[in-house]
């Protein structure tokens, strides 16, 4: 009668740099519920000298980053006691990052390309505030960037959709210089002392793809952990961990590009 329910669930694919996380909190009035879960993944690629295409090592060569990131935040109060404070919130990082690159005396940074978004939900029943947004950076210095604030007041449920669309960066690589790329996802929940039902769901939301910027230049990209699915393949492969619970799931380390479902979804 008075049991409250809190799960969360997640995975992180190294070889697809693929990742996704779900939290759900069912709480009633006589506790505080809590779910919680972090998402992780890593790779790395180099742009191969080819003759073929005539780059040779240490040529910059111009690659498109196409990505998307989308999900939704709810709430729902079943029961007016007066203590609605739910909290959810979600934020993902993707960096691609090459080592070589010395950092300047200013606070330079080795971060090619840095993705950074996030949305949070939180107050009362008389008040609460969404905020959320997302920004893109190219060696610290903001190349994207976007935002959206709401408040609510006296409300008894809440949706929210948060969706970048599909973008593409633009970025150069070094040919022959290992460039790591970073993910991590995170969502959260909690409510206080109030009969709720809440949900952060990114949990098959995240995608992105490499390629030439050029469609005419023939380049050739390897990965340490190659990866093993096409656009729209419905069933993960054996890369694939899945997460079950309160924790945090970190794999690494395969060659090709990289490829997702999401992007033409």
């Amino acid at each position: 009668e008075n049991d409250a329910v809190a799960y969360s669930n997640g995975y992180a694919d190294s070889a697809n740099m693929k990742m996704g996380a779900s939290s759900s909190v069912i709480s009633n009035s006589d506790v505080r519920s809590y779910a919680d879960i972090i998402s992780r993944t890593q790779n790395m690629f180099k742009v191969l000298p080819s003759q073929d295409s005539k780059i040779e090592s240490g040529d910059l060569v111009t690659l498109d980053l196409s990505y998307r990131m989308d999900g939704t935040l709810s709430s729902s109060l079943y029961q007016n006691d007066g203590n609605y404070n739910p909290w959810l919130a979600m934020e993902y990082d993707l960096t691609l990052r090459d080592p070589s690159i010395q950092v300047d005396s200013e606070g330079g940074t080795t971060k090619i390309l840095e993705l950074y978004g996030s949305a949070h939900y939180s107050g009362s029943y008389e008040s609460t505030r969404l905020s959320a947004r997302w920004r893109e950076k190219s060696f610290n210095k903001e190349i994207g960037a976007w935002s959206d604030d709401q408040d609510f007041l006296n409300s008894n449920s809440f949706y929210y959709d948060y969706d970048t669309q599909q973008r593409t960066l633009q970025f150069e690589a070094i040919a022959g210089n290992p460039i790591y790329v970073e993910g991590e996802l995170w969502t959260q929940i909690s409510n206080g002392d109030s009969t709720t039902n809440s949900k952060v769901d990114f949990y098959d939301t995240f995608g992105m793809n490499l390629s030439a910027a050029d469609e005419g230049t023939d380049i050739e990209i390897e990965w340490d952990n190659t990866p093993t699915q096409e656009v729209g393949a419905p069933v993960p492969e054996p890369t694939t961990w899945l997460l079950l619970g309160i924790g945090v799931l970190v794999i690494g380390v395969g060659q090709r590009k990289l490829l997702f479902k999401k992007l033409n979804s």
